[in-house]
């Protein structure tokens, strides 16, 4: 992550589809987060082009200190692997970060709901590649 830019706007249709997908997949009990999506804001994105952004937390709170992660998945985008987190903070869901697994700098969109999958699958996945 090279920095953050300020912005303020409501999560997008799909950016709300990959956190209520990786709510889903996430760890036990993720399920409670479910009714915040629909109020999410938008605080900051990363500027180095990936599709990362930070929610607005409570009292305009700016440390992230002791974010936890609810969800640690695995998506496609123009052919290559990214990585795909949820995390919390107090209760509070607080940045969707996504990364390129192979560590390439270029510019990348959210994967879609279709290219998304766990790490379980990804051995599988790299099972099925092998045949």
């Amino acid at each position: 992550m090279k920095g953050l830019e300020a912005i303020r706007r409501a999560v997008t249709r799909e950016e709300a589809a990959v956190i209520e997908w990786l709510l889903r997949h996430g760890e036990q009990g993720s399920d409670r987060f479910f009714v915040q999506i629909e109020t999410l804001k938008i605080a900051s994105r990363c500027t180095c082009g990936c599709p990362t952004v930070y929610f607005e937390l409570e009292d305009n709170q700016t440390s992230r200190k002791g974010e936890r992660l609810v969800s640690d998945q695995l998506g496609t985008v123009d052919g290559e692997d990214v990585g795909v987190m949820l995390f919390e903070l107090n209760g509070r869901l607080s940045p969707l970060e996504l990364y390129s697994c192979a560590g390439a700098d270029k510019p990348f969109n959210l994967p879609k709901l279709e290219d998304l999958y766990t790490f379980e699958d990804a051995s599988k996945r790299q099972a099925s590649r092998s045949n």
